[in-house]
């Protein structure tokens, strides 16, 4: 995560999610920018999830460290933005 002094924050990571009623959980990689303007109103804000070379459930959920060492995503198969 990181914090620009311009009111931009940038989260790069995995999600964990799983659904209700069944067992298991997987990873996705997910990429968030929210940007802010005084006083702390949301300007715009895009979030990524999702490797569509990989679909979905592909990954399960493990506390192993070597998640993290994941390449980067070319094509995310889900986007969530809104500019104000």
């Amino acid at each position: 995560m990181s914090v620009k002094n311009d009111g931009e924050l940038n989260v790069e990571g995995s999600m964990i999610w799983g659904e209700r009623g069944k067992s298991g959980e997987w990873m996705e990689p997910l990429s968030a920018t929210v940007r802010l303007s005084a006083p702390d109103k949301v300007v715009s804000y895009q979030i990524m999830c999702g490797d569509a070379a990989r679909d979905l459930k592909k990954e399960p959920y493990s506390m192993s460290p070597g998640h993290a060492n994941r390449p980067g995503v070319a094509q995310w198969l889900f986007t969530f933005s809104e500019k104000q």
